[in-house]
């Protein structure tokens, strides 16, 4: 079995902390500014999740700075994405 690199857990956790993150704002019936809040929130709270919910050391990755911009794309495309998706296919069904 290979082992992941400290980096690569990390945008691995981002990436698939931004889909229960997207699903919560559907069911939040969050919209415009309230729906970016909340994902920058769930953004911030990810890093102390990934920091000592999965115990990942920030030198382990270069700095405090690194552990906290790792992955910062990813999330945000994969939570729009599949906000978008959540939302047109539930129109009318919540």
């Amino acid at each position: 079995m290979v082992e992941l690199k400290p980096s690569a857990k990390v945008y691995w956790a981002r990436v698939m902390f931004a889909i229960p993150t997207a699903l919560l704002s559907v069911l939040l019936n969050l919209s415009d500014w309230r729906a970016l809040s909340f994902g920058i929130m769930m953004y911030l709270l990810s890093y102390y999740v990934i920091r000592y919910g999965l115990g990942i050391d920030p030198s382990s990755v270069g700095s405090a700075s690194n552990l906290m911009t790792i992955g910062v794309g990813s999330f945000f495309m994969v939570w729009l994405a599949v906000l978008g998706l959540v939302n047109t296919f539930s129109t009318g069904l919540i």
